[in-house]
Order: C-alpha cells, then sequence, then structure tokens
C-alpha cells in the first residue's frame, strides 16, 4: 500500500514546479555492506528502503552519464562496466550510497534517511543549534533566494519567505524596507532588532548591506527565542551572518547583473474628453474657461510623461580559500540604479566590501573578525505626502493641459505670474513647463517638482566585529567580542525660485544641509558549557554580559532668501544651482542653525540560558536577561528591566510508541512563553521636569508682568519600559523521509505600557506633557508552513508555501485619553488613529450608506441619531492590517536548467485612496470614480455626482477605502548552468546564465498604484502618492573560477 501511494504521489506532482538538485544540501556519503559475486562488466541493482523497493532511484557510474532510474521493482542493470568504477545511488530524503565495483554481479542497497536537515546549525543569540532542537519559533530564510534577486535590500527577500513576516517598502530606489514581525505591537518604533555577525543595531538601514555577502539569515518570532536580547527585542529579532570560506574551497566568483524597469502598474484616470465632461458635469469649469485654453486635441497622459524605463545594474566579486588552519573571504560590490522617474532625479548609487577571517593560533585559542564598509548616493524625488508628491502629481494634473508650451505660446495666466514676478521653470530647449490655466487649483506640473530643486544624501558606513574564542576545555568556550559600527551621513537640499499655481510660489532660492555621524561599540563577553552525561543527558549553559555605548553628533543649517513687495533678495549671490550652498549666501539671508551637541547613550546587560535535553527526546529551555538604559531614557528606579523566557520540546518521533510509523521522521511539539521589552521613542530626559525662567507673568490688574518660572513639562518619574508578553505553541513535522514538511505556529502576544509621547495637556497644566505608559496592545495569529521536494529520474522540484494570519487589537488607553491621532495628515485631515477596541491606527471617517437616487449626493450613517452628520459620526472605515499574508515558491530543475517561480500575497487589509481634496476639486481623479458616478435622477450609483454636497466628508467616507488585497508575482526566473565538461576546458568551475521577470504581474482590485506600498509612518493604509514598484527584466550571469 506504501509504494502505491509513492506511486500516485510522483504521478500527482510530476507537473509541480520545485528546487535544483543543487540547491539541496549536501549529503554525507555512507558505504552499506554489500554481497559480491563475480560477473564482468554488468551489475544488476536493487535498492529499497524500509518499505520495500524504491522507484526512481539515480543509479550511475559516478563521473560519467553511464546510469539509470531504478523500476517498480527498485532494480536496475548497469552495463559497460570495470572494476573500480564507483557506482552512486542517490534518492531525494536519502543518505547518497557510493559502492566500488569489484566485479559482483549484484549489489542490494538499503537506502538510509538522511537526517542532515536535522542537523542543520541555526544561529540563534550568543550561540547556535541544531534545528532538531530548537523549542522557539525561529525562521530560516533561504539565503540563495537572495543571490539572483535583483532587489537592492535584504530584508526586501523576506516578503513572503517567512510566515508572519510583513515587509512594507517603497519602490524608491534606496529606500528602507519595513519589516513587521508578527503585527503592530506599539504606537513607536515597530522594526524588529538586527544583530549583524553579533553587533545589534535598531535603526540601521540594510540597503547599505550587499545581499550577495549574506551566509544566513534567521527571523526569531516569539518572545522566548529572542528573550536573550531583552529590552531591544520587543519587536522580533532579525540574525545576519555575513560569508566566510569553507574549508578546502579556494575560489574566485563574479555575479552580474542587469535589469529594465518601468512603472509595474499604473492606475486608470480620466482622458481629456472625460476630464472635460466631469468638471462640466459639476460647474468646477466654465464651458468657456476650457474652450478658451484647450486646443481640442492635448490630450496628456502625465502618468506616461512621467515615467520611463530605466536601467539597474549590479557587479559583485568574491574571494576565499581556507586550510585547516583559518579562512578568508573577501567581496567588493557596485549597485547602480537609476528609477523609472524621467531624468536622473531617482538615483541610487552604492560600493560595498567586505573581509572576514579567521585564524586558529592554537588549539585552544581562535581569533575571527568580520568587516564590511558600505558608500551610498541617494538622489530621491517627492512622495508619499498630501500636498508633495510626485507620483500624486501625476494623477491629478489635468489632460487638458500639454507638458510645456513654447514662449511664444504662453497662455495669459503664465504671462501674468511672469509680470507679477514669478520665475517660470523651463526645459533644456528653453520651453516652459506647464502651469494648468483652469482654475486656481494646487495641481502641480511633475516635471515642476521634479527641477524646481534636489534632494540628495550620501553616506558611509563600517561596521564589524573582531572576536576571541578561549577553549580551555573541550566543553567550554569562552567568548569576547567588539562589536563596532561607525556611520556619518551628509543630505542636502536645495529649492530654486518658482511657481506652480497662483498660491503656490516661491520667488527666492532655501537650501538646507545636514551633517551627522555616530559612533557605535559594544563589548561582550560570554561564555558556552556544553556537556553530555551517560550518553543521554545533553546540558547547556551560557552565561554573558554586554556594554555599548552610542555616540552621536549633528548639525542642521538653511538658508531662505525672502521677497518683500517687489524687493527680492534671492538667498544667495547668484541665481545658479552651483552657487546654492551657505558659501553663498547673501548678507541679509535668513539663516538658521541647530544641534551641534553630542549626545552618549549606554547601556548595560547581564543574560543567561540553560538548555537541557534527555536522549533527543525531551528538551527544555531557560533564558533570563536584565538590561540596564541610560539614565537620559528612564529614571534611576525604573532603569532596569528583567525579561525571562521558558520553552520545552518533545520528539514524539524519537519515542518508541512511535517506531512503526516509519514514514514519520521527525514529528516535535513545542511551547514557549517570554517576556521583551522596548524603549523606543525615548531620548533626552523626556520623563524629567526642570525648571525655565525667564517666564512673564500678570500678577496685578494693571498692565504689568512679573518674571517668574515654570516646569518644563510635567514630569513623570514612573516611566517604565514597554513590555511585550507572548506564548507560542508549534509543531515541526517531516514525512516520507523528509521530502514533505510541515509547521505550523499560533502564537498571542501582548504588549502593555506602551510608551505615549507628544499627548496634549489640558489648559489647566498649560505646558508639555511627559511620555506616560498609556496603552496596551494584543496581536494573535496562526502560521503555516509546508513543502514538499521530489525528484522524477532527471527533473527534481519542490514547493514551498507558507501562510499567517493576524488579529490586531488595541486593548487599552489611559482613561485621560479618548484616542491618539497619527501624526500623518491625508490631505483631508487625519484618518489613522490609536483607539481601544479597534486595530491599531485604524482608519477613521464617516460610513457612506449610498448615492441619494435624486440628488447624487452622498449620504452618510448617522451613528447619534442626532440628524446632524457631524465629528461624532465618525466610525471604523478601515484598517490596513491583513487578514492573512502569504508566498509560495515553486522550483524545478532538468539537467542543467532550473526555474524558480516566486510569489506573495495579502489578504483583508484596506486601502485609502488619499488622491482627492477639497483643495484640488478641479484635479483629474481615478477613471472607477467616472464610470460609477452619479449623472441623472433615478441613477443608483456606485459614487456620488461630480462636485457633491457634503464633498469634504465624502472624502473622508468609506467610499474611499478599497480592498487592498493582491497576490503578486515576484519572480520567475529561468537559468541555465552550462556543463562541467565544456568549462573545465576554459579554466571555470562554474558558469550560470539566468534571466528573470521580477514583480511583472500584479492582481489586485485597487484601482490606484500599488497596494503593497501604501503606508507611511503611523499612516498605515494611505495611498498618498507613495513610490509603486517597478517591474523589471533581468538578465544575470555567475562565473566562478
Amino acid at each position: 500500500m506504501l509504494k502505491k501511494t509513492k506511486l500516485v504521489s510522483l504521478m500527482l506532482l510530476a507537473g509541480t514546479l520545485a528546487v535544483p538538485e543543487s540547491a539541496f544540501a549536501e549529503i554525507t556519503p555512507e558505504r552499506p555492506s554489500v554481497s559480491l559475486s563475480q560477473q564482468n562488466g554488468k551489475v544488476v541493482c536493487v535498492v529499497e528502503d524500509p518499505f520495500g523497493p524504491v522507484i526512481g532511484a539515480s543509479v550511475v557510474v559516478k563521473g560519467t552519464t553511464n546510469g539509470n532510474v531504478t523500476d517498480m521493482d527498485g532494480k536496475v542493470v548497469l552495463e559497460n562496466l570495470k572494476k573500480g568504477d564507483i557506482i552512486q545511488i542517490s534518492y531525494i530524503g536519502y543518505a547518497t550510497q557510493e559502492i566500488t565495483y569489484t566485479g559482483q554481479p549484484s549489489i542490494p542497497v538499503t537506502l538510509k534517511e538522511d537526517t542532515q536537515a536535522l542537523q542543520e546549525v541555526v544561529v540563534v543569540g550568543y550561540g547556535t543549534q541544531q534545528k532538531k532542537d530548537i523549542t522557539g519559533s525561529v525562521a530560516v530564510v533561504d539565503t540563495k533566494d537572495l543571490l539572483a534577486s535583483s532587489g537592492s535590500s535584504a530584508t526586501q527577500q523576506l516578503q513572503g519567505k517567512a510566515a508572519g513576516v510583513y515587509i512594507g517598502q517603497t519602490g524608491s530606489p534606496g529606500s528602507p524596507s519595513m519589516v513587521r514581525i508578527r503585527g503592530i505591537n506599539t504606537v513607536n518604533d515597530n522594526g524588529p532588532l538586527y544583530v549583524i555577525d553579533g553587533v545589534s543595531t535598531r535603526n540601521q538601514d540594510l540597503s547599505t548591506l550587499n545581499p550577495n555577502d549574506i551566509e544566513s539569515m534567521e527571523v526569531l518570532k516569539d518572545a522566548a527565542s529572542a528573550a536573550i536580547y531583552g529590552a531591544q527585542a520587543g519587536n522580533g529579532v532579525v540574525l545576519i551572518t555575513t560569508r566566510k570560506a569553507k574549508k578546502g574551497v579556494r575560489r574566485i566568483s563574479y555575479d552580474f547583473q542587469l535589469s529594465s524597469q518601468s512603472l509595474g502598474r499604473t492606475p486608470d484616470i480620466l482622458n481629456a474628453q472625460e476630464y472635460v465632461n466631469y468638471m462640466t458635469e459639476g460647474n468646477l469649469i466654465p464651458r468657456e474657461t476650457i474652450d478658451r485654453y484647450w486646443d481640442g486635441k492635448t490630450n496628456t497622459d502625465w502618468i506616461e510623461e512621467t515615467f520611463e524605463s530605466s536601467m539597474m545594474q549590479r557587479h559583485n566579486v568574491n574571494f576565499q580559500g581556507a586550510n585547516d588552519n583559518g579562512s578568508l573571504f573577501a567581496s567588493l560590490s557596485y549597485l547602480s540604479n537609476n528609477g523609472p522617474i524621467v531624468g536622473n532625479k531617482d538615483v541610487f548609487d552604492r560600493i560595498t566590501g567586505t573581509v572576514n577571517a579567521d585564524y586558529k593560533i592554537k588549539d585552544w585559542l581562535k581569533f575571527t573578525t568580520n568587516n564590511s564598509f558600505s558608500r551610498y548616493h541617494v538622489q530621491s524625488v517627492s512622495e508619499g505626502s498630501a500636498t508633495g508628491s510626485l507620483m500624486l502629481s501625476a494623477i491629478q494634473l489635468d489632460p487638458l493641459t500639454p507638458v510645456t508650451y513654447a514662449p511664444d505660446k504662453l497662455p495669459d495666466t503664465m504671462i501674468n505670474y511672469m509680470n507679477q514676478g514669478h520665475t517660470l521653470l523651463q526645459n533644456a530647449n528653453g520651453d516652459y513647463y506647464s502651469i494648468s490655466p483652469y482654475g486656481d487649483s494646487n495641481n502641480i506640473n511633475p516635471y515642476i517638482m521634479r527641477d524646481r530643486g534636489t534632494t540628495k544624501r550620501d553616506g558611509f558606513v563600517f561596521s564589524g566585529s573582531t572576536y576571541l574564542d578561549f577553549t580551555p576545555i573541550k566543553e567550554l568556550v569562552i567568548t569576547s567580542r567588539l562589536g563596532y559600527r561607525y556611520t556619518y551621513s551628509n543630505s542636502y537640499g536645495y529649492v530654486m525660485p518658482n511657481i506652480t499655481c497662483s498660491d503656490l510660489y516661491q520667488d527666492y532660492v532655501s537650501v538646507s544641509a545636514t551633517s551627522s555621524n555616530t559612533t557605535y561599540w559594544q563589548w561582550e563577553n560570554f561564555a558556552n558549557y556544553t556537556k553530555t552525561f551517560a550518553d543521554k543527558h545533553n546540558v547547556n549553559v551560557m552565561l554573558g554580559m554586554s556594554y555599548s555605548s552610542n555616540t552621536s553628533f549633528g548639525v542642521t543649517g538653511g538658508i531662505n532668501g525672502s521677497r518683500s513687495g517687489d524687493k527680492v533678495d534671492l538667498g544667495i549671490t547668484k541665481l545658479d544651482p552651483n552657487y546654492a550652498y551657505f558659501a553663498f549666501r547673501t548678507g541679509t539671508a535668513t539663516r538658521t542653525v541647530s544641534g551641534g551637541e553630542k549626545r552618549r547613550y549606554a547601556n548595560l546587560s547581564y543574560f543567561g540560558r540553560a538548555s537541557y535535553d534527555y536522549a533527543g527526546k525531551y528538551f527544555a529551555q531557560f533564558t533570563l536577561r536584565a538590561d540596564a538604559a541610560d539614565l537620559s531614557i528612564l529614571p534611576l528606579q525604573k532603569r532596569w528591566g528583567y525579561f525571562p523566557a521558558v520553552s520545552v520540546g518533545w520528539v514524539l518521533s524519537n519515542e518508541k510508541f512511535m517506531e512503526n510509523l516509519k514514514s514519520i521522521s521527525h514529528l516535535k511539539l513545542r511551547a514557549s512563553w517570554g517576556q521583551n521589552g522596548s524603549i523606543a521613542g525615548l531620548a533626552d530626559y523626556m520623563y524629567d521636569a526642570t525648571i525655565l525662567s525667564g517666564i512673564n507673568y500678570p500678577m496685578s490688574g494693571d498692565v504689568s508682568y512679573e518674571t517668574g518660572s515654570l516646569p518644563s513639562a510635567t514630569g513623570n518619574y514612573d516611566l517604565k519600559w514597554e513590555t511585550s508578553e507572548q506564548i507560542d505553541l508549534g509543531i515541526d513535522l517531516r514525512m516520507l523521509n523528509d521530502r514533505l514538511s510541515f509547521g505550523f505556529d499560533y502564537y498571542e502576544k501582548k504588549t502593555k505600557d506602551l510608551i505615549v509621547t507628544g499627548i496634549t495637556p489640558s489648559l489647566i497644566v498649560g505646558n508639555t506633557t511627559s511620555p506616560m505608559n498609556a496603552g496596551n496592545v494584543k496581536n494573535s495569529g496562526f502560521e503555516f508552513e509546508l513543502s514538499w521536494r521530489d525528484h522524477i529520474k532527471d527533473f527534481s522540484y519542490s514547493v514551498k508555501a507558507n501562510i499567517a494570519t493576524l488579529k490586531n487589537k488595541v486593548t487599552y488607553l489611559h482613561e485621560t485619553l479618548e484616542r491618539i491621532a497619527s501624526t500623518t495628515s491625508a490631505g483631508i485631515g487625519t484618518m489613522n488613529y490609536f483607539e481601544e477596541g479597534h486595530p491599531i491606527w485604524y482608519m477613521r471617517g464617516y460610513e457612506c450608506t449610498g448615492i441619494d437616487p435624486q440628488t447624487g449626493d452622498p449620504m452618510f450613517k448617522d451613528k447619534n441619531d442626532d440628524d446632524i452628520i457631524g465629528d461624532a459620526d465618525q466610525t471604523e472605515i478601515g484598517s490596513a492590517i491583513p487578514d492573512f499574508t502569504y508566498g509560495i515558491t515553486l522550483t524545478a530543475a532538468w539537467k542543467g536548467l532550473d526555474l524558480t517561480i516566486f510569489g506573495s500575497g495579502s489578504h483583508g487589509n484596506d486601502v485609502f485612496a488619499g488622491y482627492n481634496r477639497t483643495s484640488r476639486m478641479k484635479a483629474n481623479t481615478l477613471k472607477e470614480f467616472y464610470d460609477g458616478r452619479w449623472i441623472a435622477v433615478g441613477d443608483n450609483a456606485k459614487y456620488a455626482r461630480s462636485n457633491p454636497s457634503n464633498y469634504d466628508k465624502y472624502l473622508k467616507s468609506s467610499k474611499f477605502v478599497f480592498d487592498g488585497s493582491y497576490f503578486k508575482i515576484k519572480q520567475i526566473q529561468l537559468g541555465y548552468n552550462l556543463p562541467k565538461n565544456l568549462l573545465k576546458q576554459v579554466g571555470l568551475s562554474n558558469l550560470r546564465l539566468y534571466c528573470s521577470l521580477d514583480d511583472f504581474f500584479t492582481f489586485t482590485k485597487y484601482p490606484g498604484f500599488d497596494p503593497e506600498f501604501t503606508s507611511t509612518g503611523n499612516a498605515m493604509g494611505l495611498d498618498m502618492g507613495s513610490y509603486p514598484s517597478s517591474k523589471k527584466v533581468v538578465l544575470g550571469l555567475n562565473v566562478v573560477f
């Protein structure tokens, strides 16, 4: 029966795509005992496993093509053999065996389970564990996916690869990704802790790290796994280990990638005639105005005019070599990405280098150093703002207006602007960028937004760790590690005189610049003791301490000209971008300077972990970390935080009662509980209250004032850590000789004592309110991971899939606070709020119940039944938090060809289309609103008429909240490895060519740009012109010498 099951599974999965065999773990050869009898040149191999004959096992003479696969009886006949030939037998899920042919007529082979997947070593905090021994929830990301991806940041590759890990990002070149692990936990920074080669950081931009240099990436999702990092791990931990040379390997490799990219998905907006209809229906633009300025032919597609195809290229070369005493790995990489905005205003250039080395000085002493640097330059355009997004302007500007006007064809509106002393911007040909003549609205020409100024930043990052491992006895390793990171960054921008419309102009130059540097170092000392007693009791104890210091210095300056009547002070001595620097400021320009103060923060920590397992069946682990925050963060009596965790595991597959279930190779149940912390958002003694003097108070009835004093803030000496407490229940299962793998987790995470800042005090208090612990949040969900791998003769394949659900709710908010508003405006007021009983940063607005068939005006739900639609009627109309996210990877290989298809998606998340504003009623809009609008009495319309009543409430209603669910095929890649016998003739070890379509296909009902890119800070789910993703055609080359 089991043999039939195998055959059926092969037939059902034969068309499924999967991984190349080269992607599977290398297998240690195992030589079984065989019976021998003499027969020259021919042998019959019979291959079995504990179930009986194995169908489809590969039997081949090593180093040749002489071979075949076993038949229904597990047999295969090899001919033309000579004595000494090595016969290699392999099958997925089993250890490869090699047998020397000595003339025997038959070879019986019993395949043995390949346990290497379970023996895989996984990096955990301050040590490693075998995968089979882990009792927490740790996601291991396959770093092979990073090598052929066109993503410039390592974190971009986490999307869809690990259940419960969400990646929010913008398509802007060089922009950082937003990583969220198991939901949104706080009103402050929700980003995880990154630990790169042992060096911790919460705010490093991983776009400066070369993905090709990454050896392994693990995500610690549950509190028990992350508790060893204590106060910094409230949002999870991402462990990154960079590459090292492998023993016995000496090679040079070069990777090249060239990508052609263009805008991935564009919204449908109104063409010229539709725009005319919409404006005239609502009496927004008189018909005579349209006839006066429109030639009846102009139909500008601003999206087409704003975006173009562009190129991205990446080069990477690395060297590695190792022997018994030491190893050296070195790499150098260059990336250049010119984004799809027309011109060269969205650019990211990066040079990175890595040198990793280790040397065994003595048998008891090993030296290791890992170092990397990154030099980057970014030039960007404005995005994600209701009033200043270039992407938004490509939607809003009317199609009746051309891109430019010739100097002798200027409309009278633009001539009037010139006569008023305003500056009209011109292109290289001397033509003027157009300003819409159809009314005084601040709908801006994208080219004016691009060319009126420049925003750029550049920086340098040097980071690494150097450590010594002492092994005084076999069971004990003592590590002393110094981690360090130095960063500097400069940002610079200017705006030249320009006008975009009658009420938005600047007649002088403004320049701003910031320079900052940060020096961080951490010294950690920890010891790992591992011992096995009586062959069954396995113990590991780790104890350590950590001290870190972070010193920063920064200064920001600006100069601004001015205009008073007809008198203009440009601010710089010459109207030329080359003079837009502080050295060329005029004597009357306004100058501002801030910063210039050195800040230093220090942290001290003690930590320990004890692990025990009995006979590989019963596991237990206890962790405790104590963290002391800097006194500038928390008051003395609250500075220490203690973060415990405990986890247990039971490997049922090692129990005697499971011995007869041969199809199950590994089955483990695990459970964990733990606490982590966070102090994100705190700095500079915010809890403290000092006395300010020089305040004037009216102390009598006459007009006279006395000098007095007042506290700088209310003060809060009870301020303490945010604490996240999490339980996790999980199952790990491997079946059918590890061809089938399954993982399951349920978690419940409660974050309490949320640190809330920026609270508006009552008029009685009258000054600044100090931060307070004022809220609780709960996240819970299920996570599933499933994979299958197999092969049929020369064709190998696998399927990997994951899905994660998420429920998020604010469970408590301090009684003095009804709700907390987001700091980001949607152009029509605040949309996102933090309020008890709702998802974190939910969308609050008016519930539109329909469109009045008689008038075409929107109707709203009167929540308090007072017959007045006002603020009290606002309610939850959407949430950006998805019900579940998922990813699927299909890979296949046949001979030298390999194919990968990867997709990821999100379901149940809402997106607010913030493309319209009351101050931009003459702006163009989505065709969705035009096609479904009310036109005549009796229409049962989906959307209101043009220019309806209560337009301000309509724009902030549920009619503009859309289902943001999507599925995106992130990659379709086809590769080919040239035959090695050909490569040897030209001195190459390997040569792979590949072509890939990245982010090419998106399936969604959302009518806007890209539902994957719709969050800015705590403005979750608001699409206000965020930079969308680009679809790419990628050509790649990998050469190994």
